[in-house]
């Protein structure tokens, strides 16, 4: 089943300083309407990008976010279609007044410079709300900036978003599942495999060269059970090899590409991460599930 859901894009206009007009935003979600699932509110993010706002400013902006959900409301927005969102550090009077407002779906947003255990303490908070004294959601949730595999699954979100996979990519990295008994187990932690020909000094000992054979093995099995190429890259002559680990050289490491894959080429390691995350969901149960408090999280 596909969903389309439209999301006001506050959050990246906020880190560029580009404030958004309420009124232009709700004019192009109604002349757009019949083909919209779910749109987000105009939520208003407090404080300036890299400030950590205060207390006042949450409670400012989570006044105003308010504010925008009520008007878009007013102008003819479906209410079983309106997403409103709460955010970490925000009062949590204002989830109750989304419920007591029988709000049928609702956006729940951990904080981006939290660990995942202050998301995780966050989230275990909101069910509180969210969840009977059973573990049962009341309401459906929306998951945003979920990216921590082990809080997609200890909630039960009826959806949420992640961009983790694209970032890993950027960054170098593949998400390998384990294996045992002859299968994939996309239900457990992975291998997070750093596999590009550049490999900062801070991320020794997870780089694929650093992998026994063994290992090494296991990840190529996997990159060949999928169809990625692995890639290959070719040190251009007259530039100093560096060993992966060793301190990082002012001199530029250049390498020519032989044979596109994961060590050389975006696209492929975009592949491999999307198959994983797609494995992934299809371990988790069909929604509604559960929110057992007391079990522990398999993997962060």
């Amino acid at each position: 089943m596909t969903v389309l859901m439209l999301d006001s894009g506050a959050y990246s206009a906020w880190t560029k300083g580009q404030p958004l007009n309420i009124e232009d935003y709700t004019k192009y979600v109604l002349e757009n309407i019949d083909c919209l699932d779910y749109i987000v509110n105009l939520d208003v993010i407090p404080g300036r990008w890299r400030q950590k706002p205060t207390k006042k400013e949450f409670d400012l902006s989570a006044k105003d976010s308010w504010g925008n959900y009520i008007y878009m409301l007013e102008q003819g927005v479906p209410k079983n279609k309106l997403i409103p969102v709460f955010h970490q550090h925000e009062n949590f009077g204002f989830l109750r007044l989304m419920l007591s407002n029988s709000i049928p779906y609702i956006g729940l947003s951990p904080a981006n410079d939290e660990t995942a255990q202050g998301r995780k303490i966050f989230l275990d908070e909101c069910m509180k709300y969210v969840c009977d004294k059973d573990g049962n959601p009341i309401v459906k949730f929306h998951g945003f900036g979920v990216n921590s595999l082990g809080l997609m699954k200890r909630y039960p979100w009826f959806s949420v978003d992640s961009s983790s996979w694209v970032w890993y990519s950027m960054y170098g990295m593949i998400l390998v599942p384990r294996y045992r008994s002859g299968e994939y187990c996309y239900d457990e932690q992975p291998w997070r495999v750093f596999c590009t020909t550049k490999s900062p000094r801070k991320i020794k000992g997870r780089h694929f060269n650093n992998y026994s054979k063994a290992h090494q093995q296991q990840i190529l099995d996997y990159l060949r059970h999928i169809d990625v190429p692995y890639g290959v890259s070719e040190l251009l002559t007259g530039h100093k090899r560096r060993e992966f680990g060793e301190q990082q050289s002012t001199e530029k490491i250049k390498y020519k590409t032989i044979q596109e894959g994961v060590i050389n080429t975006d696209m492929y390691r975009d592949t491999v991460n999307i198959i994983y995350f797609s494995e992934f969901a299809k371990t988790i149960p069909d929604w509604p599930t559960k929110f057992l408090a007391n079990e522990r999280m398999s993997f962060i």
